[in-house]
């Protein structure tokens, strides 16, 4: 048995729920189709350690991957070549009832019993999450001021209100809805709220994304102790080349 063979079994046996690592793939890139089978594309071939996380998942609820799949392949936007990551699920019972409350009317929705964890946060954040330093009173020196926005554009007003709420629920006081061109998304500026944020998925987030790991007043994320599986998929397994 492999490293990448021993990840599953580390989900199994912690106390790491795979259907939260799922949901937070859904709310942000994850796609499942009428089908059911999973797809998830990536620009970053650096980010496949985030999809051996859900192939991770996936494997602990008996779905299975197509061959060979998370893979990094080839890819092109207009005039720019880079590689992208990519996992393909083979279609399953489950995928089809996750269709089926995900997208009841074709298009995604947000379910009425998501229940959202720090692990579903992390993953959601990783997938459509970003985080800066406001401009307004910042500087190189201090870096004071930190933003978090969760991408919903996917999602109806009321639906954003929703998860508003869910993450008031969770302690984060600063979340709110802000209007981005058409759509809306979440934000939180409120540097406690921000803080309690990074708290709560510093030790979830693989890697390659751990860049998005800023906090305010100059403070800086601490390595912290690496989850099992975190440790084999960014540490000591090297990233697969293209075939």
């Amino acid at each position: 048995m492999n490293n990448i063979d021993k990840i599953g079994d580390f989900l199994l046996k912690s106390s790491i729920k795979p259907m939260d690592v799922i949901n937070g793939f859904i709310l942000s890139d994850l796609f499942i189709s009428t089908d059911g089978y999973a797809s998830i594309d990536l620009s970053g071939a650096e980010h496949i350690d985030w999809l051996y996380v859900l192939k991770d998942a996936f494997t602990s609820l008996s779905i299975s991957m197509c061959t060979g799949h998370p893979k990094i392949i080839p890819s092109k936007s207009g005039k720019y070549h880079f590689n992208a990551a990519i996992l393909i699920t083979r279609t399953s019972p489950l995928l089809l009832e996750l269709r089926k409350k995900w997208y009841p009317n074709g298009k995604k929705i947000v379910p009425a019993d998501i229940e959202i964890t720090p692990v579903t946060l992390a993953h959601w954040f990783m997938g459509d999450g970003s985080s800066g330093y406001n401009k307004t009173g910042w500087s190189e020196s201090t870096k004071k001021y930190v933003s978090i926005q969760l991408a919903t554009c996917s999602f109806t007003e009321q639906e954003v209100d929703f998860l508003v709420l869910k993450l008031q629920d969770m302690g984060l006081i600063g979340a709110n809805k802000q209007r981005h061109e058409k759509y809306f998304q979440i934000c939180i500026r409120q540097s406690d709220s921000v803080v309690m944020f990074m708290q709560m998925i510093d030790k979830y987030m693989v890697q390659s994304y751990r860049y998005k790991i800023r906090l305010p007043d100059g403070r800086v994320a601490q390595p912290v102790e690496q989850l099992p599986h975190k440790e084999t998929i960014a540490g000591s397994n090297p990233v697969p080349t293209t075939n």
